[in-house]
Protein backbone atom coordinates (compact mmCIF):
# COMPACT_ATOMS: atom_id res chain seq x y z
CA UNK A 1 0.00 0.00 0.00
CA UNK A 2 1.33 3.70 -0.87
CA UNK A 3 1.91 6.22 1.72
CA UNK A 4 -0.92 7.90 -0.17
CA UNK A 5 -3.49 5.09 0.75
CA UNK A 6 -2.07 4.57 4.45
CA UNK A 7 -2.75 8.29 5.07
CA UNK A 8 -6.26 7.99 3.87
CA UNK A 9 -6.78 4.64 5.36
CA UNK A 10 -5.72 6.00 8.68
CA UNK A 11 -7.35 9.58 8.11
CA UNK A 12 -10.68 7.11 7.80
CA UNK A 13 -9.92 5.34 10.72
CA UNK A 14 -9.75 8.32 12.74
CA UNK A 15 -12.81 9.44 11.97
CA UNK A 16 -11.07 12.78 10.21
CA UNK A 17 -12.10 14.48 7.21
CA UNK A 18 -9.64 15.89 5.40
CA UNK A 19 -9.96 19.25 6.23
CA UNK A 20 -9.75 18.34 10.13
CA UNK A 21 -6.86 16.33 9.47
CA UNK A 22 -5.49 19.62 7.26
CA UNK A 23 -6.17 21.89 10.46
CA UNK A 24 -4.08 19.30 12.85
CA UNK A 25 -1.52 19.61 10.26
CA UNK A 26 -1.26 23.25 9.68
CA UNK A 27 -1.36 22.35 5.77
CA UNK A 28 -4.35 23.15 3.54
CA UNK A 29 -7.24 20.27 2.21
CA UNK A 30 -5.41 20.16 -0.84
CA UNK A 31 -2.51 18.99 0.67
CA UNK A 32 -3.88 16.49 2.14
CA UNK A 33 -5.98 15.12 -0.74
CA UNK A 34 -2.87 15.39 -2.89
CA UNK A 35 -1.23 13.48 -0.15
CA UNK A 36 -3.68 10.51 -0.21
CA UNK A 37 -3.60 10.61 -4.41
CA UNK A 38 0.22 9.88 -4.12
CA UNK A 39 0.92 13.68 -6.17
CA UNK A 40 3.03 14.41 -3.06
CA UNK A 41 5.03 13.31 -0.40
CA UNK A 42 4.62 14.88 2.87
CA UNK A 43 7.58 16.54 3.94
CA UNK A 44 9.49 15.49 7.32
CA UNK A 45 7.40 17.39 9.62
CA UNK A 46 4.92 16.33 8.42
CA UNK A 47 5.18 13.14 8.39
CA UNK A 48 6.11 13.29 12.21
CA UNK A 49 3.05 15.99 12.44
CA UNK A 50 1.08 13.04 11.20
CA UNK A 51 2.79 9.99 13.20
CA UNK A 52 1.69 11.86 16.14
CA UNK A 53 -1.69 12.48 14.99
CA UNK A 54 -2.36 8.74 14.17
CA UNK A 55 -0.04 7.53 17.32
CA UNK A 56 2.04 5.22 14.79
CA UNK A 57 5.78 5.20 13.72
CA UNK A 58 6.90 7.07 10.47
CA UNK A 59 8.55 3.75 9.79
CA UNK A 60 4.89 2.27 10.51
CA UNK A 61 3.43 5.37 8.55
CA UNK A 62 5.94 4.73 5.21
CA UNK A 63 5.51 1.11 5.46
CA UNK A 64 3.90 -1.08 2.80
CA UNK A 65 1.07 -2.09 4.82
CA UNK A 66 -0.68 -0.23 7.56
CA UNK A 67 -2.29 -2.62 9.87
CA UNK A 68 -5.42 -1.29 10.81
CA UNK A 69 -7.40 -1.62 13.95
CA UNK A 70 -11.51 -0.94 13.77
CA UNK A 71 -12.42 2.06 14.63
CA UNK A 72 -12.38 3.06 18.64
CA UNK A 73 -16.46 3.78 19.31
CA UNK A 74 -15.02 5.23 22.27
CA UNK A 75 -12.88 8.08 20.79
CA UNK A 76 -15.86 8.60 17.83
CA UNK A 77 -18.44 8.89 20.96
CA UNK A 78 -15.92 11.63 22.41
CA UNK A 79 -15.27 13.63 19.56
CA UNK A 80 -19.25 13.59 18.83
CA UNK A 81 -19.65 14.55 22.73
CA UNK A 82 -17.03 17.29 21.92
CA UNK A 83 -18.84 18.93 19.39
CA UNK A 84 -22.17 18.64 20.66
CA UNK A 85 -21.30 20.58 24.01
CA UNK A 86 -24.02 22.86 24.35
CA UNK A 87 -27.08 20.62 22.84
CA UNK A 88 -26.19 18.19 25.27
CA UNK A 89 -26.08 20.90 28.67
CA UNK A 90 -30.00 22.21 27.49
CA UNK A 91 -31.31 18.64 27.15
CA UNK A 92 -29.88 17.70 30.86
CA UNK A 93 -31.46 21.24 31.67
CA UNK A 94 -34.54 20.23 30.31
CA UNK A 95 -34.81 16.94 32.29
CA UNK A 96 -33.78 18.65 35.14
CA UNK A 97 -36.51 20.65 34.95
CA UNK A 98 -38.79 17.92 33.62
CA UNK A 99 -37.50 15.90 36.90
CA UNK A 100 -38.27 19.10 39.39
CA UNK A 101 -42.07 20.09 37.87
CA UNK A 102 -42.57 16.49 38.32
CA UNK A 103 -41.30 16.45 41.82
CA UNK A 104 -43.15 19.81 43.04
CA UNK A 105 -46.69 18.18 41.29
CA UNK A 106 -46.15 15.03 43.41
CA UNK A 107 -45.61 16.82 46.56
CA UNK A 108 -48.67 19.08 46.24
CA UNK A 109 -50.76 15.72 45.06
CA UNK A 110 -49.01 13.75 47.75
CA UNK A 111 -51.18 14.75 51.01
CA UNK A 112 -54.39 14.04 49.14
CA UNK A 113 -53.31 10.44 47.61
CA UNK A 114 -51.29 9.26 50.78
CA UNK A 115 -52.56 10.89 53.86
CA UNK A 116 -52.40 9.11 57.22
CA UNK A 117 -55.87 9.86 57.54
CA UNK A 118 -57.48 8.11 54.02
CA UNK A 119 -55.21 5.49 54.25
CA UNK A 120 -55.81 4.07 58.06
CA UNK A 121 -58.75 5.99 58.79
CA UNK A 122 -58.61 8.70 62.57
CA UNK A 123 -58.03 5.29 64.59
CA UNK A 124 -54.71 4.49 63.39
CA UNK A 125 -53.59 7.87 62.24
CA UNK A 126 -50.21 6.99 64.83
CA UNK A 127 -49.41 4.05 62.88
CA UNK A 128 -46.71 5.10 60.25
CA UNK A 129 -47.37 5.13 56.19
CA UNK A 130 -45.16 3.02 54.63
CA UNK A 131 -46.45 3.73 51.57
CA UNK A 132 -45.81 6.95 52.66
CA UNK A 133 -42.20 6.53 53.49
CA UNK A 134 -41.30 4.77 50.23
CA UNK A 135 -42.76 8.01 48.73
CA UNK A 136 -40.64 10.16 50.17
CA UNK A 137 -37.67 7.98 49.81
CA UNK A 138 -38.30 8.13 45.79
CA UNK A 139 -39.45 11.79 45.52
CA UNK A 140 -36.11 13.04 47.54
CA UNK A 141 -34.18 10.96 44.85
CA UNK A 142 -36.13 12.53 42.07
CA UNK A 143 -35.72 15.96 43.52
CA UNK A 144 -31.68 15.30 43.73
CA UNK A 145 -31.91 13.34 40.17
CA UNK A 146 -33.60 17.05 38.83
CA UNK A 147 -30.86 19.16 40.49
CA UNK A 148 -28.03 17.17 39.82
CA UNK A 149 -28.97 17.22 35.71
CA UNK A 150 -29.73 20.95 35.81
CA UNK A 151 -25.84 21.46 37.78
CA UNK A 152 -24.47 19.25 34.51
CA UNK A 153 -26.64 20.96 32.00
CA UNK A 154 -25.41 24.34 33.19
CA UNK A 155 -21.31 23.36 33.76
CA UNK A 156 -21.66 21.81 29.80
CA UNK A 157 -24.07 24.73 28.44
CA UNK A 158 -21.13 27.35 29.90
CA UNK A 159 -17.88 25.33 28.98
CA UNK A 160 -19.44 25.10 25.59
CA UNK A 161 -20.12 29.13 25.85
CA UNK A 162 -16.16 29.50 26.99
CA UNK A 163 -14.97 27.45 24.76
CA UNK A 164 -16.42 28.78 21.55
CA UNK A 165 -15.60 32.73 23.21
CA UNK A 166 -12.05 31.57 22.78
CA UNK A 167 -11.85 30.72 19.37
Amino acid sequence: MSLGKNIYTLRKEKGYSQEELAHKCNVSRQAVSKWEADEVMPDTNNLLALSKIFQITIDELLENEVHTAKPDTFDKSVRLVRKHWAKIGYYLIYTGIGALVFYFLSKAMMSSFLGPELMYGDLFADIPNPTLDFFNIMSAFVLIFGIGLLVAGFILVVYDYQKNKKK
